[in-house]
């Protein structure tokens, strides 16, 4: 696959990666050995049949390609370009312990830029749910509700669809007009979004819940976690939740960082995500992480990625003060050593110059979504797509370990089954419960 050289890349918000022709594409498919029991398979989250679809790019019939992938998997415009595909399906393909393995992702977005997506056929039953959320989670969940008869209706508390996949991944890794198209086909295929709707404000869930028959909650983790030290009321301090929906697309001269410096807090992807976004506003960029390079959470190839940009990394540096008058002007870190496998502070203090931070130390579920009902304060349990709530399912990176893409269209895929199960038995358990259910939401 075609990758823009970094002198080019951090000019714009240019997609990065590029599509296959048709001949590197065949001349990749026909590399495939297609093992008699593929272990690429095993490797996608989301079960794809990557030895079947990679045949039939072989075999010229792209489309059957595409349908292949989708059986599985119903977000391929996301996943064949965000996906961690290096750690999983290709981390397993055969070759790769010899040489470079098959390059499965990009052959995955071949298949997707060269057919189309059918209409999902049969109509909808008069079962429904709403789903609170539109990022890929609650796409997924839409798309897989649909396939199986049942009639999703997704609720978006932004003022746009696509949630993370839009609003935090930046143009040049997914570009916007990849989730508008996605949101375009779903609402042709009779998929019902509402936007500017916040379960907790506008309804409650157990309000909600009186009009469909479940819900699935597939926010996300979409909240910032604070650094509660002094100084952070500052201007030129700024979340990774708003600094990247404001800026990750690219927004003209809205942002000038000509000359400016711009320390990024965090280590994970996000955090390359918002340095690398910074850059291409003409910041000189610093990413500061607590721990060491071998314990960076962030994907291999986004942290070389950045590198190459130019980003630096200073490592073993903890926050413990914004300095400044009204402006930000300065981060004072303290430094912190290795001992026993902790990292513990070591008294050191060290500044580094800065105009901007922004401050990508994690994310957490807003469970103001609950709020009014007996979920409101309880920890999620992971991988567990059910909840105390009778009806009331959860998907996505609020319960999911590996915070992908791909991991939470499975996520979404195991709440419908779970859902299917519901639907069939729901009555039955509904009339058993000792409580009615809707006490029990709005917390009687």
């Amino acid at each position: 696959m075609h990758v823009l050289e970094p002198k080019e890349r951090i000019k714009s918000f240019e997609e990065i990666e590029k599509c296959f022709t048709k001949e590197q594409a065949m001349e990749e498919a026909n590399r495939c050995l297609q093992c008699v029991n593929p272990e690429c398979i095993k490797g996608c989250p989301a079960g794809v049949n990557c030895k079947e679809f990679i045949q039939k790019i072989r075999e010229g019939n792209m489309q059957g390609a595409l349908n292949t992938i989708l059986l599985e998997n119903p977000l391929p415009c996301f996943t064949s370009r965000g996906c961690n595909a290096e750690a999983q399906c290709e981390a397993k393909c055969i070759l790769g312990k010899t040489g470079e393995p098959i390059s499965i992702r990009a052959l995955e977005r071949f298949a997707v830029e060269n057919s189309e997506q059918k209409k999902i056929n049969g109509d909808t039953g008069k079962k429904k749910v709403a789903i609170i959320g539109s990022g890929p989670a609650g796409m997924a969940a839409a798309l897989e509700l649909k396939k199986k008869g049942v009639n999703p209706t997704i609720m978006e508390m932004q003022d746009n669809f696509g949630g993370l996949a839009v609003n935090a991944i930046p143009g040049y890794r997914i570009p916007k007009k990849v989730t508008e198209e996605q949101v375009k086909q779903m609402q042709e295929q009779g998929i019902e979004m509402k936007k500017n709707f916040k379960v907790g404000e506008n309804q409650t869930i157990g309000e909600v819940l009186q009009n469909f028959d479940a819900v699935v909650i597939a926010t996300g983790e979409s909240s910032s976690k604070k650094i509660e030290v002094k100084g952070s009321k500052l201007t030129g301090i700024i979340s990774w939740q708003e600094f990247l929906k404001k800026y990750s697309h690219g927004n003209g001269n809205r942002l000038n960082g000509e000359g400016k410096k711009c320390v990024v807090i965090g280590g994970g992807d996000t955090a390359m995500d918002c340095a690398r976004t910074a850059l291409r506003y003409g910041y000189g960029v610093v990413i500061a992480y607590r721990k060491n390079l071998e314990f960076m959470p962030c994907r291999k190839k986004e942290y070389l990625e950045a590198l190459e940009e130019g980003i630096k990394f200073e490592y073993l540096l903890q926050p413990t003060a914004f300095i400044g008058k009204q402006n930000l002007e300065k981060i004072k870190f303290e430094k912190l050593e290795i001992k026993k496998e902790e990292f513990v502070p070591t008294k050191e203090k060290i500044a580094l110059n800065a105009d901007l931070a922004v401050l990508a130390i994690g994310q957490e579920f807003d469970e103001s979504v609950f709020k009014g009902s007996i979920m409101q304060g309880k920890p999620l349990k992971e991988e567990i797509n059910e909840t105390e709530l009778p009806g009331v399912f959860i998907a996505g990176d609020a319960i999911s370990k590996n915070k992908t893409i791909v991991h939470a269209i499975q996520s979404a895929k195991n709440a419908v089954k779970e859902i299917q199960k519901f639907l069939k038995e729901g009555k039955q358990k509904k009339a058993e419960a000792t409580l009615n259910p809707f006490d029990v939401l709005l917390g009687a």
